[in-house]
């Protein structure tokens, strides 16, 4: 789990007595502002923000490790020895760990979301707000497992053939 800075009068969970007591006395739903909510979604999005830099960096570095695979061949083919052989398993193994610890904060902040869902909605709304968030959910954890594989795989090839191009990262 992800440590997140929250405020001390705000609790995350709205399967708190007084969370539901508080829905169902405000039949418009939150068009007022809950205390400290905003300042929570701000920092919510500033983590996923980082996140996805991350997720990018690991983009990156894929595509050095491929440039780096396009060189070793093409020294390679030029039976060149003398000069310096770039080893593109280090950028890759690299990359693809940073999208693993990108996409496992991406998961925990869409989990978060779906849990504050009736926070953020008019009651009658609430229902088809948390569908949509559980489809983001459920997406997020797909793409986790996706990347989790990845990254296997990845380890594999490195410890077997290691200074190699790997190929459909």
């Amino acid at each position: 789990m992800i440590p997140i800075a929250r405020d001390n009068d705000f609790n995350t969970s709205y399967d708190d007595e007084e969370d539901n007591n508080r829905d169902r006395e405000n039949d418009e739903g939150t068009e007022e502002s809950i205390p400290g909510l905003d300042e929570f979604d701000i920092r919510l999005l500033n983590i996923q923000a980082s996140a996805l830099l991350v997720m990018i960096l690991g983009y990156v570095l894929e595509y050095i490790s491929t440039l780096q695979a396009i060189e070793v061949i093409k020294i390679r083919q030029s039976n060149n020895e003398s000069g310096f052989e770039p080893d593109p398993d280090i950028a890759l193994l690299l990359g693809s760990q940073y999208e693993v610890i990108a996409q496992a904060v991406l998961v925990h902040i869409s989990k978060i979301q779906y849990r504050n869902t009736p926070l953020h909605f008019r009651i009658g709304r609430v229902s088809a707000a948390r569908s949509a968030n559980f489809e983001l959910l459920l997406g997020d954890i797909v793409e986790m497992i996706a990347y989790l594989i990845s990254l296997y795989g990845v380890r594999k090839l490195f410890a077997i053939n290691h200074g190699g191009p790997i190929y459909g990262v």
